[in-house]
């Protein structure tokens, strides 16, 4: 049987991924805050392998914490924007949660399909009832991304990659950047354009103003920028885990 593209990105073997016990002896710094939502830390274990520690914690220190292996991200580490895993506190567990401003559809989807950690990374192999739609919308992205020359997740990867993976998508945010300017240089009168010194001085602000007049083709390709940007980051992480970074400690 043919495999399909996204099945080409990762392997599909096994039905469950191991989680990863931190022995009693051993700890990882605490999260830098504790606004709801999912901080993740790379470190590496005995043996080389890297693992993923995935905190959601409320300010009431309520939280759910997983340990997962790194390479197993794709299955339940959220590349778009719009959901995230926060902390549940009648299941007191992790769940999926779509922003307001997210897509209908997702949060229709999430509304009749609820995702506790757990169900996303159990959910190997799809079978009837049961789809991990974080693993869906990954991998529907990692595609695109390949097309841009981007080393992905699922790969091998060096610090180099990740080098080079920052610099492509500064490529494609500059060229939509640069369309963008043009049509807001068209749009604008010359008394209504903003001064170029206050360009230089508030880049975030301007920034979100020019992109205001990228087309509707440009918003989309930059979604995907800020997913490139989301993927890489943790691939950044990843690389950067120290050996035994978990560091041992005495009792009181």
């Amino acid at each position: 049987m043919k495999r399909n593209n996204k099945d080409r990105l990762i392997s599909r073997k096994g039905s469950v991924i191991n989680l990863y016990e931190l022995p009693e002896n051993q700890a990882l710094p605490d999260n830098p805050t504790e606004e709801n939502g999912t901080k993740v830390l790379a470190y590496k274990v005995p043996g080389g392998q890297t693992y993923l520690r995935a905190t959601c914690e409320t300010y009431n220190h309520n939280k759910t914490e997983v340990h997962l292996p790194a390479e197993s991200a794709v299955y339940w580490y959220p590349l778009y924007f719009f959901y995230d895993w926060k902390h549940d506190y009648y299941s007191n567990t992790m769940i999926l949660k779509v922003d307001r401003d997210g897509p209908q559809t997702t949060k229709d989807y999430f509304a009749e399909h609820p995702l506790k950690i757990e169900d996303a990374i159990s959910i190997h192999q799809p079978f009837v009832g049961k789809t991990n739609k974080i693993l869906d919308d990954n991998l529907g992205a990692l595609l695109e991304l390949e097309k841009w020359g981007l080393t992905l997740m699922t790969q091998k990867f060096t610090k180099e990659d990740v080098a080079n993976n920052y610099r492509k998508l500064e490529v494609v945010t500059q060229g939509i950047k640069a369309e963008a300017m043009e049509n807001y240089l068209k749009a604008k009168s010359d008394n209504e354009l903003v001064n170029p010194k206050q360009l230089h001085k508030y880049d975030e602000e301007a920034d979100a103003q020019i992109f205001r007049y990228a087309s509707d083709d440009a918003k989309r390709l930059l979604i995907l920028i800020g997913v490139g940007e989301k993927m890489t980051f943790l691939m950044n992480k990843i690389v950067l885990a120290k050996t035994y970074y978990p560091k041992e400690h005495k009792g009181e």
